[in-house]
């Protein structure tokens, strides 16, 4: 058993470039938020889900629907999400950080906590499976020690790594112990399982029914493969 405080901050708002008020959407006349949290509830080394969207009125939405799930809420600013981020670790004491992102609604809980025991077992600040990317984009995983996090928020000047929680740690392999784990079934890196576009949306709704209840990443991509959701 892990004796930290794990915590999975999911990153949310309505303001999307690609696709507006996709966080609300609907797959199985549930938001996709719903999705992700039920998903990320699933991770044995989780302690707590924390849904940080922003102070924007257009996001009060998320903040009232993720209350009303029983997760906690964090509010800050829109446009620096590494701060954002930051100050939520520091509100729920973190000491371990998953980085999530709302529009992954099919994540694997099982390639968290893999992350989880790797930043541990390994004894490092930071832990990925998206550099280089291998598995389905949508089963994306960044985990960080609060030290970490404290350093990057400290350190980060340009607006990217403002914007972008983990960009400064990645330019900045020399400050930080750092480690990518692959996918076993070799590069998968080309399937598309997040959701930026209505196509990709309708991808997952006409996938949803077919799929286990425990489904991990195999059971959809196989779904790729028999062509349900061509």
């Amino acid at each position: 058993m892990i004796q930290k405080h794990v915590v999975a901050i999911v990153q949310a708002r309505m303001g999307s470039h690609r696709l507006p008020g996709k966080t609300m959407m609907k797959i199985q006349d549930q938001p996709l938020l719903y999705h992700v949290i039920q998903q990320v509830q699933k991770a044995y080394h989780v302690n707590m889900i924390v849904v940080a969207t922003s102070t924007g009125a257009q996001d009060d939405c998320i903040a009232e629907y993720a209350l009303q799930l029983g997760v906690q809420v964090y509010r800050g600013d829109e446009d620096d999400v590494l701060s954002r981020f930051y100050e939520a670790a520091v509100w729920y004491h973190a000491d371990v950080i998953v980085r999530i992102t709302a529009d992954c609604p099919l994540l694997d809980p099982r390639l968290i906590d893999a992350g989880i025991e790797i930043l541990f077992i390994d004894d490092i600040d930071f832990v990925s499976n998206v550099d280089p990317p291998s598995f389905p984009d949508g089963m994306d995983v960044e985990i960080m020690t609060f030290a970490c996090l404290e350093q990057a928020q400290k350190q980060a000047v340009l607006p990217m790594d403002r914007e972008h929680v983990t960009s400064f740690i990645k330019q900045h392999p020399s400050l930080f112990k750092t480690k990518n784990y692959p996918c076993t079934h070799g590069d998968l890196s080309s399937y598309k399982l997040s959701v930026d576009t209505h196509a990709e949306l309708e991808l997952i709704r006409n996938m949803y029914p077919y799929l286990p209840k425990d489904f991990g990443y195999m059971d959809i991509i196989s779904h790729y493969w028999r062509g349900w959701c061509v």
